[in-house]
């Protein structure tokens, strides 16, 4: 998988709590 795909990830949970 790509990096940035795990990093744009993380950032939608985070913005998404």
């Amino acid at each position: 998988f790509l990096i940035e795909n795990y990093i744009c990830y993380l950032l939608g949970r985070l913005f998404y709590l």
